[in-house]
């Protein structure tokens, strides 16, 4: 009897040290941002869109950066955002393995002069983090170009561009 006691001992002592060695595991979670841009007139419109491809959940995720534009608006599909200037902040939470999250921003281009040619402007960079481990942090910032479209004539020359208003 006693033999018997001491065994089922041992399989409760070492099945509590393996639960516990679970439970203490660190969360890892992918986090992965993609983005696009357009222009109409002298507004610039911007979609970020953070994934989790897993394979745990993160709490604490944030998405934020800084842009050339003066910003107006800065919505988010989950949790909630702040900006001012040409800098904004969303706090999203928690977000699941396989889950996302889509953030759009808004604002008031640079003056260009007038006229110009087409412009490739590059003035919008955004990153992500969580409180997971993240095994691959070289796709958590994205820098997005629009192209602002030409104001006035804008004839090739061997020198650069001549432009002439409308």
């Amino acid at each position: 009897m006693r033999r018997s006691i001491g065994i089922v001992f041992a399989l409760v002592f070492f099945a509590g040290v393996t639960l516990i060695h679970s439970s203490a595991q660190a969360q890892v979670a992918d986090l992965h941002i993609s983005g696009s841009g357009s222009t109409y007139q002298s507004t610039a419109f911007y979609n970020v869109g953070v994934v989790n491809n897993g394979p745990d959940s993160t709490d604490g995720v944030t998405v934020g950066g800084s842009t050339g534009i003066t910003i107006t608006s800065v919505t988010t599909s989950q949790g909630s955002c702040t900006f001012s200037g040409n800098s904004f902040s969303c706090d999203v939470g928690t977000l699941a393995a396989g889950a996302s999250v889509s953030v759009s921003v808004t604002g008031t281009l640079p003056n260009f002069g007038s006229p110009h040619p087409d412009i490739t402007f590059c003035g919008f960079s955004a990153g992500t983090s969580g409180t997971a481990s993240d095994p691959n942090t070289s796709d958590n910032s994205v820098t997005i170009c629009v192209v602002v479209p030409a104001i006035g004539s804008c004839i090739p020359q061997p020198g650069g561009n001549q432009c002439r208003p409308h």
